[in-house]
């Protein structure tokens, strides 16, 4: 049986949880069935990790990304400036499936996927920007939308409602080292401890935590 290809394409500049999550999937897939191909944009912390992870990287340099500034026309330039390079490495590389992880690699591959006629899944992490035009219309071309919650499933337009699903992001827990310093401080009896974890960015909240 042919593999199916599915490319993971990042900006590579940042790293969170949504990058764990998704090389968590990665891992999982059945290698028997999927062959992953790893695409990066931008040589960031990302791209760092990656490479210390001796990932097999893909790089296809990206400074600008569509939906990254404001304005109707200088937006649609950047659709049909990274169209031609994008859609290229699609067909060289034989991609079947697009898989994009984050909201400038959605709004930036929908459209040289779609026109290179294979399948592009838009993986929703935060709620739908349903006020951003923009935003609304190029969601319409992706072919399934992954949504990591109820909270975000509940969000989605209508008209997008038909092709979302809602699947938990994929996650591992480290075994703690049995370090018995670390078991006094942190895992007492005594103590409870809540941990914050996430960017310093206002929706996030931590005012409020």
């Amino acid at each position: 049986m042919k593999k199916k290809v599915i490319c993971f394409p990042f900006v590579g500049n940042n790293l969170g949880g949504s990058h764990y999550s998704t090389l968590e999937l990665i891992n999982k897939l059945d290698k028997r069935k999927f062959e992953t191909i790893l695409v990066v944009h931008q040589k960031g912390y990302f791209y760092k990790f990656l490479k210390k992870k001796k990932y097999k990287i893909n790089l296809l340099p990206i400074n600008k990304f569509v939906g990254e500034d404001k304005g109707f026309f200088l937006n649609l330039y950047r659709i049909f400036r990274l169209f031609f390079p994008i859609r290229n490495f699609i067909n060289k590389n034989n991609v079947d499936i697009v898989h994009a992880n984050d909201a400038s690699i959605n709004l930036s591959w929908v459209i040289p996927s779609k026109l290179s006629f294979i399948k592009f899944i838009w993986h929703q992490r935060i709620k739908f920007a349903s006020e951003w035009n923009l935003y609304r219309l190029l969601s319409f071309f992706s072919d399934r939308i992954i949504c990591v919650s109820n909270y975000v499933l509940k969000g989605m337009p209508s008209f997008l409602k038909r092709k979302s699903v809602k699947i938990y992001n994929p996650i591992s827990l480290g075994k703690i080292k049995k370090d018995s310093n670390l078991k006094k401080k942190y895992f007492s009896n005594k103590n409870k401890n809540i941990l914050f974890l996430g960017n310093i960015i206002k929706r996030k909240k931590i005012d409020i935590f």
